[in-house]
Order: C-alpha cells, then sequence, then structure tokens
C-alpha cells in the first residue's frame, strides 16, 4: 500500500469523505435501488410520478448519470492516485463533489419546467470531476492518463444534449443523446477493463497474464470513439443506419475476442472474478445485439440495449465495487458468500429485462418488474454488505 496521505491528517476527515469510492459507491448504489423502485411502482400503477422532462427521460438519464457515472467517478477520482501517486481529492473538495451529484438527482425528481439553468446544474458534477482528475494528472506529470478528462468533458456534452432535446422539445435528440452516454460509458468499462480484468484474473488465479494483442485491443476500443463521434454527428445529422450497425457490430465482435482471451473458464470458484468476466461479456454481445437490431428491428432495439445498460453495466458496477470497497478499506480481498447472490441476482436481471418481453410481448410488464425486483435485490445486498465499511476508517489503519 502506498502511503501517500499524512495520516494525522486523515483522521480529520469523516471517513466517508476520505476517497471518492466511498460517498459515489455507496450514494449510487443506494440511488439505484431508490430510482429502480420508483420506475417499477410508476409501471406498475402504484405510483403517480412525475419528474423533470418526462418519466421514460428521467429513468434512462438517471440510470446513467445518477448511477453510472457516479461510480464512473468513484472509481477515476480513487484509482488516479495509484495510477499517478498524487493524493486524489477528499475532504471539502469531495463533499463539494458529491454534493453537485446529489443536488442534482434531487432537482430531477421533480416537474420543474425544463430549462437550461437546471441544465447548468446537472453538467456541474462531470465538469468538477474532469478538473479534479486533471489536477491530479498535471501535478504527478502522469500525462498517459490525462484522457480520462476529456472523456468526462464528453460526458458533459452529451449531458447537454440530453437536457436540451428536453428543453427543445426533440425526442430524436433525446434518443440520439442516450445512445451517446451508453456508448460512452460502454467505452470507459472497455477501457477500465481492459487494464484490470486481465491484472485481477492474474493475481486471483496464480495464472499468466494473459498478453494483449495490439490489433485486437485496437478494434476494441477504436470502432467505439468513432461511434461516440458519429453519436454526436447524428444528434444533428441524420446518419445512415447501417454505417452506425457496422461500426457497433465490429467492435462487438473485437470485444468477443478480446474476452475470450482473458480465459473467462478459470475464474468459476472465483466470485470476484466470475462476476467480472460474466459483466464484460454483456458489452460484445450487446453491441453485436444493437448493431443488429438497429438494422432489422428498430423498435426492439431499445430493449435490446438493456443488455449493456443493466446487463454489463449494473454487472460490472456491483462487481467492481466489491471489489474495491475490500481493497480500499483494508480487507481481503474475500466477499460475504451471499454476495455470489447479488452478482447472480443482476446477471439474470438482463435478459429478463432485455430478451423475456421481447420473446413473449405479453410479459412485458412483468419483465419490467421482475428485472427491477433483482437489480433491486442485488444492489440491497451490496448495501448490507458494504454501507459499514464505506462509513468507517479502513481495518489496516492506513489513510483512504
Amino acid at each position: 500500500m502506498m502511503q501517500i496521505t499524512d495520516n494525522a491528517q486523515e483522521q480529520k476527515i469523516f471517513p466517508l469523505f476520505r476517497l471518492a469510492f466511498r460517498p459515489f459507491f455507496l450514494g449510487a448504489a443506494l440511488y439505484s435501488i431508490l430510482a429502480l423502485l420508483i420506475w417499477a411502482a410508476s409501471l406498475s400503477g402504484i405510483l403517480s410520478f412525475s419528474p423533470y422532462g418526462n418519466p421514460i427521460w428521467w429513468h434512462a438519464h438517471e440510470m446513467i448519470f445518477g448511477f453510472s457515472f457516479a461510480v464512473i467517478i468513484g472509481f477515476l477520482l480513487t484509482a488516479i492516485q495509484n495510477w499517478t501517486g498524487i493524493p486524489s481529492i477528499r475532504g471539502w473538495k469531495l463533499v463539494l463533489l458529491f454534493s453537485s451529484w446529489a443536488v442534482s438527482r434531487v432537482i430531477l425528481m421533480f416537474n420543474f419546467t425544463p430549462s437550461y439553468l437546471i441544465l447548468a446544474i446537472d453538467i456541474t458534477t462531470p465538469l468538477l470531476a474532469a478538473f479534479f482528475l486533471w489536477q491530479n494528472v498535471s501535478a504527478g506529470k502522469h500525462w498517459k492518463n490525462l484522457f480520462f478528462a476529456p472523456i468526462l468533458v464528453l460526458f458533459s456534452l452529451a449531458n447537454t444534449i440530453s437536457h436540451a432535446a428536453i428543453i427543445e422539445q426533440m425526442p430524436q435528440l433525446s434518443s440520439s443523446a442516450f445512445s451517446l452516454l451508453v456508448m460512452l460509458v460502454t467505452l470507459v468499462m472497455c477501457i477500465i477493463g481492459g487494464r484490470v480484468i486481465p491484472f485481477f484474473t492474474s493475481k486471483g488465479t496464480g495464472t499468466d497474464k494473459t498478453a494483449p494483442i495490439a490489433a485486437i485491443e485496437f478494434l476494441s476500443l477504436a470502432p467505439l470513439w468513432l461511434f461516440v463521434v458519429l453519436a454526436i454527428i447524428n444528434s444533428f445529422v441524420t446518419l445512415p443506419a447501417i454505417l452506425l450497425s457496422a461500426v457497433l457490430i465490429i467492435a462487438g465482435l473485437a470485444n468477443l475476442v478480446r474476452f475470450i482471451r482473458w480465459r473467462p473458464w478459470i475464474t468459476f470458484s472465483v466470485p470476484l472474478l466470475w462476476s467480472l468476466h460474466c459483466a464484460y461479456l454483456f458489452i460484445p454481445l450487446g453491441l453485436t445485439a444493437y448493431g443488429i437490431a438497429n438494422l432489422v428491428s428498430p423498435e426492439s432495439s431499445t430493449n435490446v440495449l438493456h443488455l449493456i445498460t443493466v446487463g454489463a453495466m449494473g454487472n460490472l458496477i456491483i462487481a467492481m465495487m466489491a471489489r474495491v470497497s475490500l481493497g480500499h478499506t483494508g480487507r481481503t480481498l474475500s466477499p460475504k458468500p451471499i454476495m455470489s447472490l447479488a452478482f447472480l441476482c443482476v446477471v439474470i436481471a438482463a435478459p429478463v429485462r432485455a430478451i423475456l418481453l421481447i420473446a413473449v410481448p405479453q410479459l412485458t410488464l412483468f419483465s419490467y418488474q421482475l428485472s427491477a425486483g433483482l437489480w433491486i435485490a442485488g444492489y440491497a445486498i451490496f448495501v448490507a454488505c458494504y454501507a459499514k465499511m464505506l462509513c468507517t476508517p479502513r481495518v489496516d489503519g492506513h489513510p483512504g
């Protein structure tokens, strides 16, 4: 453990705000449970819900910005100090960043008239996160990690487009914005997954780390970067569907080869590993299926996209949070056995949401309810197992 913070100063900070993973992991998990409870109750007619924009926009926006993006911030602003050797934000700066995220979540739950003022409030979080990350990278002159800052700025741009679509009442623009946002998160998952999954697999199984092949790495990431650019253009000028689909399918097939090379079959006895591999498998499946659906069955493309949003995002996030939280609180990488049930719940939630209602349209509402229930169960188990450790000091007495 590299000690890069004065422990005496650290003890003056409330444990929840000693590193970014603590408030953002716990906040994102709790918020996802609340958001899906509201969403499922609204769809079931139990609750009348009128949030900012409209319920569909709110659900899509908040599961990305209220949940996925919060975890990305927590992970990046924790990992960056290990990558650069420079302490990451903590204390009042972290309180400021987390508060900006939380305030936006509260505002968007209410039926305010869409406005550029609310847009400005909502993009504060990614811009602040980009600034804090840039500060860390520049202080350590660790420039190879600087590219994460522009990615965070791209999230601000995509969020701006999504808000503008509601403000100006342009539903097609809204659809393009959310496609862009999902692929931005997918890009981040592929970048981070490529860094950590082979390494974790090697350490966890006592085997050699899989050496990357440059061509496969390029084809796994470059088409996603290209899709982000094309999606921004497509927000203003309609591009041929075959172009967007081809890029997605190429990315999907390349990531499938990448995934197979990581030897997922050697991880079945290690929950913190098989959960990561299972989550990553949803990326090539989702990219390929989404690319095909956009061509042959556009009406089902939103449902298929949940292979990425529920399958990849939901599973990779809970798996990473479970591992990072143990390691960064000074504990051994041995989660409680019930976490295997949590992982399994979120794994099953993906095909239930993405495939069941396509295969059996009569079960559409049931698929919404069941997938939401499985997600809520999985993340509730995570909160029950990890809330205390996220809110208390490291067990080894180190900072962080």
